[in-house]
């Protein structure tokens, strides 16, 4: 799915050229019924990474072979830092998996175990934060608030 969200180029929409100049950026929505903490992240990606390159990308970078391996190799780095992902482009090799792990409530639990709500927004505002940052190739402007 993630490829028909990369061949869209922002600035194809019938206007001058001066209102092509007041776009700014753009923003990648996902709505559901059956989407909490367990599979936000799963399910945003990695349609909202092909959106954010094409938003940062000149007009130009458009080859899908090319996105492809920048998103395959995105992944790796992703699922590295635990993120639990699916593979953006059918069965692939990673040189790690992701790891589960189960924290009973009774106890101490695993040290990377999420334990608040707003720990979600964090970690999605991260994500997306390592995804810009993997997009632009150079240092960007980064701004977390919670």
């Amino acid at each position: 799915m993630w490829p028909s969200y990369y061949q869209i180029e922002p600035l194809s929409f019938n206007g001058t050229a001066a209102q092509n100049a007041l776009v700014m950026g753009g923003e990648a929505c996902m709505w559901g019924e059956y989407v909490d903490a367990t599979n936000s992240i799963s399910r945003t990606w990695p349609s909202a990474s092909a959106v954010g390159e094409r938003l940062w990308s000149a007009q130009n970078v458009t080859d899908l072979t090319d996105a492809t391996n920048r998103i395959q190799e995105l992944t790796c780095k992703l699922l590295k830092r635990g993120l639990a992902l699916e593979p953006p482009n059918g069965p692939s090799f990673c040189d790690v998996e992701f790891e589960s792990f189960y924290a009973p409530p009774w106890g101490l639990g695993h040290p990377r175990r999420r334990s608040s709500s707003s720990s979600l927004s964090l970690s999605l505002s991260l994500s997306l934060s390592v995804i810009r940052a993997h997009v632009c190739n150079k240092p960007c402007a980064l701004s977390i608030s919670r």
